[in-house]
């Protein structure tokens, strides 16, 4: 639902085996889910989406150091570490301060 976005924008998401990084569409909701998608999702059908459960999100910093890429931050999670990259430093500070939350 529409009122349940906390925050959306375009990230790059790197791909867990290729370690190829891919523009998604990043949206962030109340109920701490990240979800990720190939395109927004006003499209009819919707995109198929990569769910992130939040509520057990151990860390997420700044990964600049660990991924070579600027801008990159890592979202980490039980199952899996996430590393994204905007396009900014304050994009990536609002994204690391919202999902922290």
């Amino acid at each position: 639902r529409r009122e349940d976005i906390r925050k959306e924008g375009w990230a790059w998401k790197e791909s867990l085996f290729l370690r190829q990084y891919r523009k998604r569409w990043l949206v962030l909701t109340g109920g701490q889910h990240a979800r990720l998608s190939p395109a927004p999702l006003t499209r009819h059908p919707p995109p198929r989406l990569q769910d992130i459960d939040l509520r057990q999100c151990g860390t997420v910093k700044s990964a600049d150091d660990l991924t070579n890429k600027p801008f990159s931050f890592t979202v980490q999670v039980p199952d899996r570490n996430f590393f994204l990259a905007v396009d900014n430093d304050a994009d990536r500070n609002e994204w690391v301060a919202a999902i922290g939350r």
